[in-house]
């Protein structure tokens, strides 16, 4: 999105035995240092205490998870981003998680599974949906009560806020390109 790229990898167990393994891949390394050169803060991956320092830096941990409980292999996965006014990152993380909660005991929902990430004023929401996000935009941005929406755009900064509430315009604002989706990757 934009200058961001977002890798969401989801880990059981010591989260910095998991970065040093991937580090070391060889694949992941060529990517690593062709991307080096476009990176706004410096790092050197070679150096345990940078490459440490950066990937903790540079973690967007999730702070909520839901399920609906309904399998359904139509789903497609999704990424947005929330661009949060200064300081309201964790207010704005909240909503969705809250109203993601909601849409999770709704049979109707298209959305299958939500994870909201968050640090600072960057929430990202990585959803499974049934069906095309603009069939259901305030659906797909997580916001399907309308007297929410009002609530949501006081919490973007600037540039989102001022789609006016109009929930397509938002949802092509949000929306993120998927490099890569490994939902189904076997267990290493």
């Amino acid at each position: 999105h934009g200058n961001r790229v977002v890798r969401a990898i989801e880990v059981r167990g010591d989260l910095l035995a998991a970065l040093r393994h991937v580090a070391r891949q060889p694949g992941i390394r060529a990517v690593e240092e062709a991307i080096n050169p476009y990176l706004e803060q410096d790092r050197d991956l070679n150096d345990q205490e940078s490459a440490r320092v950066f990937f903790t830096r540079a973690a967007l941990p999730a702070v909520h998870h839901v399920t609906s409980g309904q399998d359904d292999d139509r789903v497609e996965r999704h990424a947005l981003f929330y661009p949060a006014r200064p300081g309201q990152g964790m207010k704005l993380a909240e909503l969705l998680a809250h109203e993601d909660e909601r849409a999770a005991d709704d049979p109707a929902s298209p959305v299958r599974r939500s994870t909201v990430f968050e640090r600072d004023d960057v929430v990202v929401r990585l959803i499974d949906v049934v069906g095309a996000l603009e069939a259901d935009p305030a659906a797909a941005l997580g916001i399907a009560d309308s007297a929410r929406v009002a609530e949501l755009t006081t919490l973007l900064d600037e540039g989102a806020a001022k789609k006016d509430g109009d929930l397509s315009r938002l949802l092509t604002l949000a929306r993120m390109d998927l490099v890569t989706d490994r939902r189904s990757a076997p267990d290493a």
